[in-house]
Order: structure tokens, then C-alpha cells, then sequence
């Protein structure tokens, strides 16, 4: 019963800080320019669990798909989802979901 407690609130406190990554993610990195390491956080997080790098997934292609966002904010986001760095990832996260 305890363990299950703490298992909930690490999980609890895993997912507000991925919010908590993603909305500085979206309001001061993806408007901020030659930027060199900080996005990096949010892909080692990423790296985490499968849940988060989907989630991250999907933003990125709500922010190239939507009509009204910024052009120049869907092609930075577009240039973070085709990243080498991103992209070596996910083959890694899509094995350890599998098992």
C-alpha cells in the first residue's frame, strides 16, 4: 500500500515536471534563438519514458499543423522533431515500451 503511494506521487511529480518542461519549452525556447544545450533537458526527459517522448511528439505537431502559430515557431519546432539528437532516441524508447 505505501509502496503504491510513493510509486502515484513520483509518477505524480514525473508528470508535473514534464508540463512544467514543456511550457518552458514552448514560451522561451522555441522564440529564443541559437540557443546551444537548454532544449536538450526536455529530450533527456524525453528519454525517460515512451509517454513523455509521444506527448512531446504530438505538441511539436500541433505547433507545425495549426493554422494561427507563428511560421517561424513551426519551423523551429519542425527542425527539434527531424534533430539527430531527438530522433536517436526514439528507437531506444520504442524497445523498452515494447518489453
Amino acid at each position: 500500500m505505501i509502496k503504491q503511494q510513493n510509486n502515484d506521487m513520483k509518477n505524480n511529480f514525473m508528470h508535473d515536471v514534464f508540463r512544467a518542461l514543456l511550457h518552458v519549452f514552448d514560451a522561451s525556447i522555441l522564440p529564443t534563438h541559437r540557443l546551444r544545450f537548454t532544449q536538450y533537458v526536455l529530450f533527456l526527459y524525453c528519454s525517460f519514458n515512451h509517454q513523455y517522448a509521444e506527448r512531446f511528439i504530438n505538441f511539436a505537431m500541433e505547433k507545425v499543423v495549426i493554422q494561427f502559430e507563428m511560421p517561424e515557431r513551426a519551423t523551429v519546432v519542425s527542425l527539434f522533431l527531424a534533430s539527430k539528437t531527438f530522433d536517436n532516441n526514439l528507437p531506444l524508447l520504442i524497445r523498452e515500451s515494447e518489453s
